[in-house]
């Protein structure tokens, strides 16, 4: 309701508006909504490029935690299954005493499977036995092959039960199975491990993030250890300080906005139950948002600009249109109250300048135009109106709806629809705008459009040969309704009767500056007395005397707009019907 009451009070206002005011506000009314919705649509995309950005986030915690739980995994899986063969080898081979060499044997066979299985994955950085029963260590790494139990070592990778798989030891991790002897459980066997390369995970981790200044951490949820992809101790120190005061529990992503040392970061968190550890990755928010940024600057700065440009332009406006404009409507005034000794001077050599040129043409010479202005008017009308009765003709009207009917009645959907399509052409052409000049090829085609019609119609009655236009007269200027109305009188006349051989030709002819529409027919009713009596009509109606036809409306209307040299010309056709010729000067 307000914005209504606001609206009809802006309406009642503008009325008394200057049109400087009209253009500037209008400019203004045109601007405005226009970059409100650009703000809009670049506020929404801001957002959801942030969403985006913090679902891909998501996406890739939680894509790369699979990875790392799989392989793991799957580490465990060649863990286990190589201390089953460990076994069974250690077993079958120590049930007696044995000599070197098979002790030698025994050895390079634990090797080859260690081998197999550090070769297995890119994430175990060594694989090793502890055989306590004969107090020696098989490694794969060939410093040190065969060495003596570490204790400290065999200890720490005995514990089982723990949280998650990973044993934290001398700041290593390690994965480890320890093999029992069934007839002493209290022994063990031995113990298999398999160190973790934590420089591969970094390079995981370090490939997970493609942002500056962004980064990965996988942490142990027992605070006890963490790889991460770059060396930041301050975000380090603050995600773990927000783990601890917001554990992740549920093996879901979860994003926050973290400030750290003053910086905002965004933070997505993922927890692998099967490996007992927390997933991180962090950018700072403004790496986010600067491309964000960038554009939201850039729009402030082009609506600073326009605003200035609107300013610069309102002020030409009101040199270049409105101060002259005022000038003119002035002197106008002054002319309205029967002043014609207005002169007015504009001294730049613009639109305003033969304005004023032609107002004080006009003042000077007002008494003659008025005289001219009111003849041209009157034989305006007339012809307006002869016109308007040529285009609408009932006779033709209710003839083309029967037919339609028929065509409807006898099933003929295709030839129907282009009938009424045909129709509504016409119709189309001849009630629009009552503008006097057209271009040549809309004239063209409505003289096509008649020709259709009357060629469904008569049927196979009438043979119509329609030469194309020539390209360069298409965009040419000419008056409405000069060439259907010659097509039509040779149907009205020359084949009305006709019952088969009806021939009609239609072409077009431009020398010594005119252009000529010719339409030939074969009608055999046209004697030399018709012919002549029809351009006796011509001739009488150049001085207003009989132009109740449409071939004299058109030919009198074409001598008023282009001079005595044009005109509608008639003579005896080759094909022995009627030659008509409209012939128009073509200006520059």
């Amino acid at each position: 309701m307000i914005a209504k009451k606001i609206l009809q009070l802006f309406n009642q206002n503008i009325k008394h508006f200057s049109i400087y005011t009209k253009l500037v506000t209008t400019l203004f009314l045109v601007v405005i909504p226009l970059y409100g919705i650009n703000f809009f649509v670049n506020e929404l995309g801001a957002n959801r490029n942030k969403a985006e950005i913090s679902k891909s986030f998501e996406n890739t915690v939680h894509t790369n935690n699979k990875i790392l739980e799989n392989e793991f995994q799957r580490i465990m899986r060649m863990l286990n299954q190589t201390g089953i063969d460990t076994a069974l080898l250690y077993i079958n081979q120590s049930k007696d005493e044995m000599t070197d060499v098979e002790r030698t044997k025994l050895m390079i066979d634990f090797r080859n499977l260690l081998d197999h299985f550090r070769s297995s994955s890119t994430f175990i950085e060594e694989a090793r036995a502890l055989l306590p029963a004969i107090g020696k260590t098989i490694s794969t790494n060939t410093n040190s092959y065969l060495a003596e139990v570490n204790q400290d070592e065999l200890t720490s990778m005995q514990q089982e039960d723990g949280p998650g798989p990973f044993i934290q030891w001398q700041n290593r991790l390690f994965l480890s199975k320890s093999y029992r002897n069934a007839l002493e459980p209290s022994s063990r066997l031995f113990v298999l491990e398999a160190e973790i390369n934590q420089y591969q995970i970094k390079i995981v981790l370090n490939n997970m993030m493609s942002f500056g200044q962004s980064g990965a951490v996988l942490l142990s949820t027992k605070d006890d250890w963490e790889i991460a992809s770059r060396s930041n101790p301050e975000v380090l120190a603050g995600l773990k300080a927000h783990l601890r005061g917001n554990p992740v529990v549920d093996s879901t992503v979860q994003l926050s906005e973290l400030t750290i040392d003053h910086k905002k970061y965004v933070v997505a968190f993922e927890k692998s139950a099967i490996l007992n550890t927390i997933l991180a990755v962090y950018v700072p928010e403004e790496v986010i948002l600067q491309p964000l940024d960038i554009y939201r600057s850039l729009f402030w700065t082009m609506s600073l600009l326009s605003l200035f440009a609107i300013i610069i332009c309102s002020y030409l406006i009101y040199r270049v249109i409105h101060r002259p404009l005022k000038k003119l409507v002035e002197s106008f005034r002054k002319v309205e109250k029967g002043n014609l000794n207005v002169t007015i001077k504009h001294v730049h050599n613009d639109e305003f300048g033969y304005l004023y040129d032609r107002f004080n043409y006009m003042v000077g010479n007002l008494g003659v135009l008025i005289d001219e202005v009111y003849e041209q008017k009157i034989r305006n009308q007339r012809s307006e109106l002869k016109r308007l009765q040529s285009q609408i003709s009932p006779h033709f009207l209710y003839n083309n709806f029967f037919i339609l009917y028929r065509l409807i009645q006898s099933q003929d959907m295709e030839k129907s629809s282009k009938f009424a399509q045909y129709l509504g052409r016409y119709f189309q052409f001849i009630t629009r705008d009552a503008s006097d000049e057209i271009r040549l090829e809309l004239e063209y085609e409505h003289a096509r459009t008649y020709v259709e019609i009357q060629t469904i119609c008569y049927s196979k009655r009438v043979d119509v040969e329609f030469e194309p236009l020539p390209e360069p007269y298409k965009d040419h200027p000419v008056i409405r309704l000069i060439y259907q109305p010659i097509i039509e009188n040779s149907y009205k006349y020359a084949f009305e009767n006709k019952v088969e051989g009806g021939k009609l030709v239609i072409g077009f002819e431009a020398e010594d500056g005119f252009f000529s529409f010719i339409v030939e027919d074969n009608g055999a009713s046209l004697t030399e007395e018709d012919l002549q009596r029809l351009n006796e009509r011509l001739s009488a109606s150049d001085n207003g005397i009989d132009d109740s036809t449409g071939l004299i409306n058109v030919h009198r209307r074409i001598r008023i707009k282009y001079g005595p040299a044009s005109g509608v010309f008639l003579s005896r056709s080759k094909l022995g019907g009627m030659k008509a010729v409209v012939k128009l000067l073509l200006k520059s």
